[in-house]
């Protein structure tokens, strides 16, 4: 693996592309609404990240991210599916209050299938990425070769070499 990628680090970058996917989602769901609000974060949040050579291995995390709106719908319609009525306490007395709720589990099941996808391509661009680098050029290296074929250096000096 590059040494500027630690997996730690690598896996945090994941959490904060996640965060930035959301932003996204939110900018597309509430477009006419609250999405304008979370354009501006969004956009910043993107040229910071993208400017570090190490967060980029962790962009599936915006698949992650896109989950996220998903996951708080499927909270909010924990109750359904159907009519759900709560009793509501107010300067007039007791009430109810009733409101319409769709399946949880058609939000959850879509929000664990994008999660997955993100974190299926980011496990799987990690051990891509985690292949022999020189350790003079950092050039990626293919496992049959004995030297560097853009600097010539010896398979030994290799890091992660075998």
């Amino acid at each position: 693996m590059n040494g500027d990628a630690n997996p730690l680090r690598v896996c945090v970058f994941f959490a904060l592309w996640m965060l930035v996917g959301g932003s996204y989602a939110m900018v597309i769901g509430g477009a006419f609404s609250i999405g304008i609000f979370f354009e501006p974060i969004a956009v910043i949040a993107t040229v910071l990240l993208a400017r570090n050579s190490s967060s980029r291995r962790a962009i599936p995390g915006l698949f992650g991210g896109l989950a996220l709106p998903l996951f708080y719908v499927a909270y909010l319609n924990r109750s359904g599916p159907g009519m759900v009525c709560t009793k509501t306490r107010s300067a007039f007395g007791v009430g109810q209050s009733c409101t319409q709720e769709s399946s949880p589990w058609t939000w959850l099941v879509a929000g664990l299938v994008l999660l997955g996808v993100g974190v299926v391509i980011f496990f799987v661009t990690m051990r891509l990425g985690s292949a022999s680098r020189c350790s003079q050029c950092g050039e990626p290296l293919d496992p049959g070769v004995r030297s560097c074929t853009h600097c010539a250096t010896r398979r030994q000096d290799f890091t992660g070499a075998p």
